[in-house]
């Protein structure tokens, strides 16, 4: 779908000559990814991120978001 997208077909074709790579590259990234499992996904992510390196940010507006919880229609 993004390729279908002039702005963000140009951003890869940018991307692939900055990296000396192509569309077939893309394309073979794509099905290596989809071919992984659930299970391989699991293990990389246990692997390679920390969860207690990560900051986890909340922002918004906290008291009017209860108030419309609370507030029936």
């Amino acid at each position: 779908m993004t390729r279908s997208q002039d702005n963000s077909l140009v951003g890869a074709l940018n991307n692939n000559l900055f990296l000396d790579r192509d569309m077939m590259w893309d394309a073979g990234f794509e099905e290596k990814i989809s071919k992984l499992t659930p299970e391989q996904i699991n293990a990389a992510m246990k692997k390679h991120i920390d969860l207690n390196k990560m900051t986890f940010v909340k922002a918004g507006d906290f008291a009017g978001a209860e108030k419309k919880k609370s507030v029936k229609p």
